[in-house]
């Protein structure tokens, strides 16, 4: 058993939970993933592994691995809740395209000190923090420009 399996395990008995079959599968998918991971997509792998789980459990336990404090959990939009893996808060923020769901990470190393210090001059200890910029990808404005009524741009309305 590693580590983050024991933490994991540990919080589920502070809890009054057992390691079930069903934690024990979605935690592994979990485990394995590299970036982020939705639930409907720990869903479908568990599924495809012939496991017999409903998408409302993988949702719970899912949000059990967060709260102990193995997971980060990220709304990107039209993309849902996606988990990651924990990482260092000052680590990275995140980009995503409101149309087509593309999510980019970024690294925050030079934004942590102005966020600490936007904390302490609100007399606020940050315990953490989540960075996400939401707009349209190249990709997204090229498929679909934004147009400019002609009248409106030669100010024939005004």
């Amino acid at each position: 058993m590693d580590r983050m399996e024991e933490i994991f395990t540990e919080y589920l008995k502070s809890a009054g939970l057992p390691l079930n079959d069903e934690h024990r599968i979605v935690f592994q998918v979990f485990r394995a993933a590299e970036g982020h991971i939705s639930p409907e997509q720990v869903y479908d792998i568990v599924h495809e592994a012939g496991v017999k789980i409903g998408i409302a459990a993988v949702w719970r336990i899912l949000r059990l691995i967060h709260r102990a404090g193995l997971a980060e959990e990220h709304y990107f939009g039209k993309s849902g809740v996606h988990y990651e893996k924990k990482k260092t808060p000052e680590s990275h923020g995140h980009i995503v395209c409101n149309e087509c769901g593309l999510t980019e990470e970024f690294h925050l190393s030079g934004f942590w000190p102005q966020i600490n210090a936007l904390a302490q001059s609100q007399e606020f200890d940050l315990d953490d923090y989540e960075l996400s910029l939401f707009g349209r990808c190249r990709d997204c404005r090229q498929k679909t420009p934004i147009i400019i009524d002609e009248s409106i741009e030669n100010n024939e309305m005004l």
